[in-house]
């Protein structure tokens, strides 16, 4: 191990972060002043996922350095921090373990900066001339170790990540302003923010907001004399090695027990101990980054891990076990595959990965490039799936339930076809995929039944190979997660006792969306913003937005169950329900029969010729010919034989692909 310098140094915070005199001086030009270090985020490391909570990592921190404050004790020992060369410029030093207490503590600074900006009167110069002094020459020094210059921001710490650094410049502008003047960043939408993007904010505003304003950190007349002690006297110790191949060894071996370390982290850990060359390193470095920035723009949070996609991409990778079945007549083949959890995660990725293992001749071994590669091209079509799309933007319109239902279960077997060629076929896996994970989101079936088929149909599906045809997929879907006639008769049961005003009301409007949109396909006027347009609701404030109406009025009986079940509702827009919500159903005639879908005109009579026409053939063909409703004789019957054509529709949609 080769280590910057002829030992690794005990700093203070404000000498760690200022990074002034660390750099040792070219032996031939001893007479030449090295520039300060610079402190880089690798695009590899992991997200800033410190939490701003009085329990979160930023809490317990705080916690500690006040006690520290008080206690009395002459030094506190932040513990290693392991640097590394191999940056842009000489100047740079790689941070490959202490990223997240480097960066709560360049924040923790902005934020007393901040204070002292808006509470000078409480805060600062509350003491004789030498206190006062010493209170100078504390803020020039936390100054100093979050920029280089005190205008300008000049970084002690730079995040090549998507838009970290902005975040970072931002808070250094929002620390120097008064209260109210903040950046826009601080009000931003937030919802596609990678977890870094999101922390760092947040940590600011509740440093600032719930620590220092309310005095439940330090008191203000001690904070400028506590932040003194805080930056004289919190030690690091620094380590630098020569590569960064060298120091995630070192790294993986100091955090071998996985102390805040997710599967995700190790595998990313693995990849990297296998290449031998800085450029190689930085090759991969980049995909790993390409690859979060996708997954960062993934629609729904839990899919924004890089070990979500990892666990995806294994159990399509995974060997299958093939057994023979005898006890059913003609012999037959079944499949089957282990379960791996974000806890194998690791341990089956680092033995694919490991090329200086023994390697058996049936093992299969991946390339860290081509497994990086794999990782970014993989990321784009999760992201792409995530919107409904191809990678290419074909829609795939069926996906839209599931996300609605914030589901991602499903996500393994969409990604385990995301090479088939054909469109038409990989449309079909969509369908299916959909159907299989709709009958589980609306059904009682357990989580961990749904989930042990993921396994084995991920398996196949990446079997079968980009040159899968419709019957190779109908074959793996009937044979191993086809849901049986019998089940879907017991949802239909359930569906019939589902209530609007119990937990039930996500799968009610949910269903309705679906099946509205549907009929609206088959009479040939789906609406152009579809599926997302279908289950629009008013919290997405706009005009085009759905509400759940109640065709007998909640307010005649609203404590009678059958009011509050899916034969009495229909959709209709929001500024028409908020209008008539409360009259008899003949009353709100002219409101049903002006709706754009299709299923509400239904309600009256759907009033263009040829579309009723193909809504009544489509209806014919399950079976559902009894759709004349009497809006003056609202009562029991009618809401049944509505109740009857919604489970029609239902049965039929999840039991039929094309």
């Amino acid at each position: 191990m080769s280590v910057e310098g002829t030992s690794a140094p005990i700093l203070s915070l404000g000498q760690y972060l200022s990074g002034k005199d660390l750099l040792p001086k070219d032996p031939r030009n001893l007479h030449i002043k090295m520039p300060d270090r610079l402190l880089v985020v690798p695009p590899w490391q992991r997200e800033y996922v410190w939490a701003a909570t009085d329990e979160g990592e930023v809490g317990v921190l705080l916690k500690d350095l006040s006690d520290f404050v008080t206690e009395g004790a002459d030094d506190y020992l932040m513990g290693s921090i392991l640097l590394s060369l191999g940056g842009k410029q000489v100047h740079e030093r790689l941070v490959i373990d202490g990223q997240q207490r480097t960066l709560t503590y360049s924040i923790l600074i902005m934020a007393v900066l901040k204070h002292v900006q808006n509470s000078r009167k409480l805060v600062h110069h509350l003491g004789n001339d030498e206190q006062n002094a010493t209170e100078d020459r504390t803020l020039v020094d936390m100054r100093s170790a979050v920029s280089a210059d005190d205008h300008l921001y000049i970084p002690r710490i730079s995040m090549p990540h998507s838009k970290a650094n902005d975040m970072l410049q931002s808070i250094f502008a929002w620390s120097k302003v008064a209260d109210g003047e903040a950046s826009d960043v601080f009000t931003e939408e937030k919802d596609h923010w990678t977890q870094t993007q999101r922390n760092l904010i947040d940590v600011a505003i509740w440093i600032y907001e719930k620590k220092l304003k309310t005095e439940s950190w330090l008191p203000n007349k001690n904070l400028l004399e506590a932040m003194n002690k805080l930056m004289e006297n919190v030690k690091f110790l620094q380590i630098t090695l020569s590569s960064q191949q060298e120091a995630i060894a070192i790294f993986d071996r100091i955090n071998s027990r996985g102390a805040l370390l997710d599967s995700g982290d190790l595998i990313k850990n693995r990849i990297f101990q296998t290449v031998e060359d800085d450029e190689s390193f930085n090759q991969i470095s980049n995909s790993w980054l390409q690859m979060n920035e996708s997954l960062a723009k993934c629609s729904l949070k839990r899919m924004r891990e890089p070990k979500f996609l990892l666990r995806a991409l294994a159990l399509a990778d995974q060997d299958i076990q093939e057994h023979a079945i005898t006890d059913s007549g003609e012999p037959d083949t079944k499949f089957s595959a282990p379960k791996i959890t974000y806890e194998k995660l690791t341990t089956y990725w680092g033995d694919r990965l490991n090329l200086k293992t023994k390697v058996v001749e049936s093992d299969k071994k991946i390339s860290p490039f081509v497994f990086a590669d794999d990782l970014v091209k993989a990321s784009q079509w999760l992201h792409a799936f995530s919107k409904e799309s191809t990678i290419d933007e074909k829609p795939l319109d069926e996906l839209y339930f599931a996300r609605y239902l914030n589901s991602v279960q499903h996500y393994p077997m969409l990604l385990a076809g995301r090479g088939i060629k054909d469109l038409s076929v990989l449309t079909h896996l969509t369908k299916q995929v959909h159907i299989r994970t709709a009958f589980y989101l609306l059904s009682e079936e357990r989580t961990q039944d749904f989930e042990s088929l993921v396994p084995v149909w991920t398996a196949l599906i990446a079997k079968a190979g980009p040159k899968a045809s419709k019957s190779d997929l109908d074959e793996i879907f009937s044979k191993y997660v086809q849901v049986s006639d019998e089940s879907i008769s017991a949802l239909i049961e359930q569906m019939r006792n589902w209530s609007y005003a119990t937990s039930d009301k996500k799968k009610i409007r949910a269903v309705l969306s679906q099946l509205t949109r549907l009929v609206d396909i088959a009479g040939g006027k789906e609406d152009k913003g579809s599926p997302i347009s279908y289950f629009s609701t008013r919290k997405d404030d706009n005009d085009e937005s759905w509400d759940i109406d109640h065709i007998r009025p909640k307010k005649t009986a609203p404590r009678d169950p059958e009011t509050h079940r899916i034969g009495n509702l229909v959709l209709l827009k929001a500024k028409h329900n908020s209008l008539k919500k409360a009259v008899d159903p003949v009353e709100k005639s002219d409101v049903y029969k002006g709706s754009h879908l299709l299923l509400t005109q239904n309600l009256v009579k759907i009033t263009i010729n040829s579309e009723r026409t193909k809504v009544d053939n489509y209806l014919n063909e399950m079976g559902i010919s009894n759709t004349n409703w009497n809006l003056t004789n609202w009562d029991s019957k009618s809401m049944k034989i509505r109740e009857d054509m919604y489970c029609g529709l239902i049965r039929n949609h999840l039991s039929v692909v094309e």
